[in-house]
């Protein structure tokens, strides 16, 4: 910090700040950013830098499926659901904004800086939540895990400090998890003894919640990421064969030994019809098809330019109404679930090829440089989009837009994590 200090690198400082959003509330986070904006501007100016035209090009890029949706609100009929939306996920365009056309150079070592925030604070996140458990006495019933009682999952929702979907707070663990890993294998000569034993003991912690919570996308994406990795770090094609065969193994066994993973992963497929619900019979599969199939039928009647930001919930909710027989429809309002059918829904197919547009220019960007961390960022969030929302919910925007503008912005410094 000292040495940040006195390079005058407040910019980098405040994204250190930011990056331990994890443990932040809302509007602690929102005021971190906030902080963040006005001190890179503020260095921007001191240092009498110029704004590249490269740098203009990628924001386009990277936000114009974002703008497009800014558009849309202009024949959105509920405009005040439209700003509602557009205000949480105003960090989709302001992260960009700020780091691509004012923020400085970030080398290998702020990117160490900053991604360790991140896992220090996920990691004490892990800690409170398993305090928590313990407070509870759930560690008694880690057994007794069934599919319609998850209590270390059903706690997380209604955590005291902060309430968390799991999907998100998984998400952010695991990816924690990958920072982790990559750094021992990147460094794992130079590592002192006690940094290797706190980095160990913070996985393990960062895994047992991210199980405990149960949340298979979030699994799911981090195995994928891992998969990627290991293909792309060990020399060799039979060492990779040997890493990529033992890691799918001790997976499936963890699916059929762990309980809380047994009960989503194949207790709850096994009795799951693959069709929208009827009457009082629902889980987290049949619901995304109710959810599919109306957002089918709203879609092809709107494909082009969507219905408009602030409508699209009306529009489903309307649908759940007409042709979905379950009661768990009734009287809640359940998103798209998927942002690819998000942006399609609000923006048409417009918005759709933009918001892809923007991953495949960040997939090849992490591709063409080796960046193995940002791919895994992009395999994970990506995977993720297939199945949650992600972008409407300020832990998910805030974690995505924080990460994505970072590695884009090392990468133009041709820096490599």
């Amino acid at each position: 910090m000292k040495e940040l200090i006195s390079e005058k690198r407040f910019d980098i400082i405040s994204l250190i700040v930011v990056a331990f959003f994890p443990f932040y509330k809302n509007a602690l986070s929102s005021i971190s950013i906030i902080v963040f904006s006005a001190v890179t501007l503020g260095c921007f100016i001191y240092s009498k830098q110029k704004i590249q035209k490269l740098d203009v090009r990628n924001l386009f890029i990277v936000t114009g499926y974002f703008l497009y949706s800014i558009l849309s609100l202009s024949y959105s009929s509920d405009i005040k659901e439209g700003f509602s939306e557009l205000k949480t996920s105003v960090p989709i365009l302001l992260f960009p904004l700020i780091l691509f056309l004012f923020g400085g150079n970030i080398s290998r070592k702020h990117l160490k800086y900053i991604t360790f925030s991140f896992v220090i604070s996920c990691s004490l996140q892990a800690i409170y939540i398993l305090s928590q458990f313990y407070s509870h006495g759930l560690f008694n019933k880690i057994g007794n895990a069934q599919f319609y009682n998850l209590p270390f999952r059903e706690l997380i929702y209604k955590l005291d400090y902060m309430k968390f979907h799991p999907s998100y707070l998984s998400l952010w663990l695991l990816f924690a998890v990958m920072i982790s890993v990559h750094y021992l294998f990147e460094n794992y000569r130079d590592t002192k003894l006690y940094q290797k034993l706190l980095l160990f003991i913070s996985i393990a912690l960062l895994l047992f919640v991210s199980i405990a919570s149960s949340a298979k996308i979030s699994i799911i994406a981090f195995g994928f990421a891992m998969l990627y990795f290991l293909f792309s770090k060990i020399k060799g094609w039979k060492m990779k064969l040997v890493g990529v065969i033992a890691f799918l193994t001790i997976s499936v066994v963890a699916i059929f030994k762990i309980p809380f993973l047994k009960v989503r992963f194949v207790d709850e497929i096994k009795v799951t019809k693959f069709e929208p619900p009827v009457g009082n019979t629902h889980n987290s599969i049949n619901i995304r098809f109710g959810i599919m199939k109306c957002f089918s039928d709203v879609f092809s009647e709107n494909w082009l330019f969507g219905v408009g930001i602030g409508d699209a919930q009306e529009k489903l909710n309307e649908c759940y109404k007409k042709k979905i027989n379950s009661k768990v429809f009734h009287g809640a309002s359940y998103n798209t679930h998927n942002n690819y059918f998000h942006y399609a829904l609000i923006t048409g197919v417009i918005g759709l090829f933009l918001f892809i547009i923007a991953l495949i220019f960040q997939f090849k960007l992490a591709f063409s440089s080796q960046n193995v961390l940002f791919a895994c960022f992009l395999i994970m969030v990506a995977t993720s989009f297939l199945v949650e929302n992600v972008l409407v919910r300020n832990h998910g925007v805030v974690f995505y837009a924080f990460f994505s503008s970072l590695f884009i912005k090392s990468n133009q410094n041709e820096s490599k994590l």
